[in-house]
């Protein structure tokens, strides 16, 4: 059975296979993998669903999303991914990165499930 989280991880593991809405994607990264989901979310009339939610913090010093790549706190991403004026910080590991980007899909109306690696 697949499950939004990633159990059983290697840390140093890279590569992910996500299912969002019955859409799956191959991510070599978090980085990759955050690319691919603002990609399909702008093809797929999300866009607007996700705009309505930015900016989006996943703790009272860190976005996950924004409309520029700087933390609530003033710190600028680490790792920015921009995609159409939005930016997401990908500098996580797997689990928290899909744990957060499944929360955040679900405000959309979205699902993800992790595949596996």
């Amino acid at each position: 059975m697949a499950s939004t989280l990633v159990d059983g991880r290697v840390p140093r593991e890279r590569g992910a296979k996500v299912d969002i809405d019955g859409h799956v994607i191959y991510a070599d990264s978090v980085r990759d993998l955050y690319a691919q989901i603002l990609q399909y979310l702008s093809r797929n009339k999300a866009w607007d669903r996700v705009v309505k939610l930015v900016p989006y913090k996943t703790s009272s010093r860190r976005f996950l999303i924004a409309k520029s790549p700087v933390h609530p706190n003033g710190n600028p991403f680490v790792v920015p991914v921009e995609h159409r004026g939005l930016y997401m910080e990908s500098h996580k590991n797997y689990q928290t990165a899909i744990s957060q980007l499944a929360r955040f899909l679900s405000k959309c109306g979205s699902t993800l499930t992790y595949l596996g690696a």
